[in-house]
Parts: structure tokens; sequence; C-alpha cells
């Protein structure tokens, strides 16, 4: 299928999905108090983005994204290459990875404030709590990926690079690394996904400044067409973010070859 023809289809498959969403509430099948007309909460979010107060919970939202996946690409990708290079190391902390995979990192956010609330002001404690919970929900897709890149290096390299005099620290950065970047971008999409529905979500649960908190404040005093339009700006936003790293990996390594 050319690029025209699949850019073709995943915009009518979106077209019908506004179309049922704007259809809906105007036929009477949705309550339109809950569930506005699509037109209606794109209008919205034009007043939600001229609202002074959302741009600056944004701000401390952005914020809060880059620290968490910051911290998790700083932990995780190291960790998963030593991992994939280290057997033992990883028999060690599979286990601990597959025992926090399943746990929804948001409910996290709880005990961390029990175990932060005793040595941190409440203030920071809230903050550190969020961006643990955002960094953990990311570490998990890094450090796999990076482990199963870094264990997927062909052997022969390995003896090649051995055999012309590279050290162990040369062989980590000429072949390792380049072998395992693969799967590291990879993960790397995974988690920017991943850090934006944990970074709302915390915000939900930890009320105070923040997109999520600002959403809830909307929901409780009844305006839900300024929910909806929160919602359609965090999706457009992870839309973007996932499509501009797609490029962005395209234009940067233009020998990538399938699908990031």
């Amino acid at each position: 299928m050319s690029p025209a023809r699949r850019l073709a289809v995943s915009a009518a498959s979106v077209a019908v999905l506004c179309g049922c969403w704007e259809a809906a509430p105007r036929l009477g099948l949705a309550p339109d108090a809950s569930l506005p007309p699509l037109s209606r909460v794109l209008a919205g979010t034009a007043a939600v983005l001229g609202d002074a107060a959302f741009r600056d919970q944004l701000a401390v939202s952005a914020a809060r994204w880059a620290a968490g996946l910051g911290c998790a690409v700083l932990a995780g990708v190291p960790l998963g290459v030593a991992m994939g290079r280290a057997p033992l190391l990883r028999r060690l902390v599979e286990p601990l990875l597959a025992l926090l995979y399943p746990v929804p990192k948001v409910a996290l956010v709880v005990p961390l404030l029990l175990v932060l609330g005793q040595r941190m002001p409440a203030g920071r404690a809230d903050e550190t709590a969020r961006v643990a919970v955002i960094a953990l929900g990311c570490l998990i897709p890094l450090t796999v990926s990076a482990a199963h890149g870094a264990a997927g290096v062909e052997p022969r390299l390995l003896w090649t690079a051995r055999a012309a005099g590279a050290g162990r620290v040369r062989r980590l950065a000429a072949v390792v690394l380049p072998a395992a970047l693969p799967q590291v971008l990879s993960g790397l999409r995974i988690a920017l996904a991943v850090s934006l529905f944990t970074l709302v979500g915390a915000e939900l649960l930890v009320r105070g400044q923040g997109v999520g908190a600002y959403l809830f404040d909307a929901y409780d005093i009844g305006e839900y067409t300024r929910v909806w339009a929160v919602t359609v700006l965090v999706a457009a936003t992870g839309l973007v973010l996932d499509t501009g790293y797609a490029l962005a990996v395209r234009r940067l390594l233009p020998w990538w070859e399938g699908e990031v």
C-alpha cells in the first residue's frame, strides 16, 4: 500500500469516528449534557487554549513529564543494556520487572506518598511521587527493549571487534549500543505514550496543579464541554509527539528499515 493510500485509510477511520461523535448527541443516541457534539468540543478547545490558567497548568505538567521521562531514559537504557550483556544481572532484575509490570503505575502514587511523606514536606512529596510514577511507567518498556537489543547482538561482531583489539568499553560503544539502538528507539516510542497517560492519571489522583487537576476541576463544576476539550487536547498532544518522534527518527537515521 502506498503512503498516500495508507494516509487516506487512516484519515477515513478518524473521519468516521468524528462523524459518529458529532451525530450521536444530535440524534439523541447519547446525552448532550455529558457527551457534547464534537463541533462544540472543538470550539471548547480554543477557549481552553486561550485560558491563562490552563497554560499555567500545562507548563507544570510539561515539566513533570520531561522529568519523569528523562529519569526513565537515564536509568532504563543503561540498565537494559547491562542486563542484555550480563545474564546474572538479567536473572536478578527480570523478576522485579515482572512483578512491577502488571501493577497500574498510577496506583503506586499512594504508597509512594506514604513513604515520601515521612521524609519530605507535603507539597514536595506530592511532586516527587508524580514524577516517580511517570518514570516507573516508562522504565519497563525502555529497560526491556534495551535488554533485548543488547542481548541480540551477533556474536561474530563482538568476536571481530575483540580480534581487532577493541576493549570492553570500546566494544560496548562501537558494537553493542549501535546494534541495540533500533530496539531502544522502539521502546522509547512506547514510553512516550505511557508517559502521557501516567502523567494525567497521577494528576487526577493527586490533585493540585497540572492538566489532570484542571480537567478534574472542570468535571467538579459540571463544565463537561471543557472536560472533553482537555481530553481532545491530550489525545492530540500524544498524536503529535508520536508522529513527530517517528519523523525525527526517519530523518536522523535514514538507514532505518521497518517500523520504528
